[in-house]
């Protein structure tokens, strides 16, 4: 049998802020140290996810500005490259 691992956007903001991880935490489910892998952690070096196909990975979005604005601009930058979409003049 695998394995879960709880993934979050921001430990400390997980830690803070979401409801989910504090009432997990609060009621013995989880310790805060147990909230160790981020989201980028996993992006840079894949294996700090899933170790097997058995393995259960969930992921906690608290929601950080800074991620929603770099997956935007590499959105915009591929329907760019690809030509494609509506361009928007939102200067006026």
């Amino acid at each position: 049998m695998g394995t879960g691992r709880l993934v979050v956007d921001g430990r400390a903001t997980a830690l803070a802020k979401s409801g989910d991880v504090l009432l997990a935490v609060s009621e013995g489910h989880l310790a805060e140290d147990a909230v160790t892998v981020e989201l980028g952690d996993v992006i840079v070096d894949p294996r700090l996810g899933r170790r097997s196909d058995d393995d259960i990975t969930l992921f906690n979005s608290v929601g950080i500005g800074l991620q929603d604005l770099v997956t935007a601009r590499l959105l915009v930058d591929a329907a760019l490259a690809s030509d494609i979409g509506t361009r928007v003049e939102m200067s006026a």
